[in-house]
């Protein structure tokens, strides 16, 4: 099974990474720039740049891998930068994901999105997957947004809803 990560170089895509490693997956983590995973040695390891704001590096990442499994856990994540750079936090985390779902369904890969919290208001605590999301902040905002676009991905997926702590 191929599997494909998005922003392995982040501290939940490199404990992805490392945990399906060491289960024996084949896995091709990806991330803007070069990689700063220590996993290079491994035989089931394999880095690819790819930036979710350019299509055609998308595209070229899908052609070249064809992955079984995609587990997106890339995005714009620091709430304040989100807020004062909204453009770009959109099109990371919405613009990134759409183009990840197109390619996704060509190879009909199983989609796993790594949401937030951020999505509900925190009025209170303890959310589950049939409360109504209230984002109160651009971040949560662009990550609903995303996870709508999932919805509509014709095939199988799942959207993972992660703690936030300390941002």
């Amino acid at each position: 099974m191929k599997i494909l990560i998005t922003g392995a170089n982040g501290f939940l895509g490199y404990y992805l990474v490392e945990q399906l490693l060491v289960k024996n997956f084949s896995v091709t983590a990806t991330g803007k720039g070069e990689c700063r995973l220590p996993f290079t040695h491994d035989i089931n390891f394999q880095w690819l740049s790819m930036d979710l704001t350019d299509p055609f590096s998308i595209h070229d990442v899908f052609e070249n891998i064809k992955p079984d499994v995609v587990i997106h856990a890339g995005a714009m994540s620091k709430p304040d930068e989100c807020e004062n750079n909204q453009m770009l936090a959109y099109l990371v985390n919405v613009e990134g994901t759409v183009q990840l779902l197109i390619n996704s369904a060509d190879v009909k890969s199983f989609f796993v999105f790594l949401s937030t919290d951020f999505v509900f208001d925190g009025e209170r605590g303890m959310y589950s997957e049939n409360d109504s999301p209230n984002p109160v902040n651009y971040y949560g905002r662009t990550k609903l947004e995303a996870e709508e676009a999932i919805k509509e991905y014709e095939f199988d997926w799942a959207i993972v809803r992660t703690k936030s702590f300390g941002l």
